[in-house]
């Protein structure tokens, strides 16, 4: 049983859903257990999804079976943009990646991982837009940055700025969570990009924290 958001109709330009690929959740997980969630865009158009509150664990196998038939019945024909972020002790950086192009950044050695996780969507979005595709999945591994996203009236100035950027396209902007570390192809990809922060020369300046609004 995969719990996902909600019915797979997709939304227009302009509102944002998010797919939760949990890890394989057995058939007798208890539905009183499962969590509410509703995400709203400015235009105030509610959408609601469902999350399971417990996590349970899977092979690899299953999980990558999963995804891959949800892509293929679901999104086949969105632009499908994978997202990874990498901190060390000296270094912190993250990555976007698609079957067309790929891109690392740099983060001040301060930043933290959720400026690297909020900062590499935004950039996916970013790139996306600039593409010829007007159906664009974020497929991301960064549950806490989904569901800053998916807040109705964020205080967090790099979400609102992702939510203006998702609102004022004509584009469907769709976002996707997965485990990570399981063995799917483009996220094991953006996981190595973003782990090779060493490879950047440019710095790139973003705020080290995110202000609230």
């Amino acid at each position: 049983k995969l719990v996902t958001s909600g019915p797979l109709g997709h939304v227009g330009p302009g509102q944002m859903s998010i797919l939760s690929l949990r890890k394989y959740c057995p058939a007798s997980t208890d539905p009183k257990k499962q969590r509410n969630f509703k995400i709203c865009d400015k235009k105030k158009k509610n959408l609601e999804y469902h999350m399971a509150s417990q996590v349970f664990t899977s092979t690899h196998t299953i999980i990558k079976t999963n995804f891959n038939d949800i892509l293929h019945t679901d999104f086949q024909d969105f632009n499908h943009i994978y997202t990874a972020f990498s901190k060390t002790n000296v270094e912190v950086g993250f990555a976007y990646s698609s079957s067309h192009s790929s891109k690392r950044f740099k983060l001040l050695p301060e930043a933290s991982i959720f400026t690297a996780e909020t900062q590499a969507i935004k950039e996916a979005i970013m790139f996306g837009k600039s593409t010829l595709s007007n159906k664009i999945l974020i497929i991301s591994d960064a549950l806490s940055a989904l569901l800053a996203i998916e807040a109705q009236n964020p205080s967090n100035e790099i979400i609102y700025q992702i939510h203006n950027i998702i609102t004022s396209t004509h584009k469907v902007i769709e976002f996707m969570w997965v485990p990570s570390h399981t063995g799917i192809p483009g996220n094991e990809k953006v996981d190595i990009l973003a782990n090779e922060v060493h490879l950047v020369l440019i710095l790139n300046h973003y705020l080290t924290s995110i202000p609230r609004r």
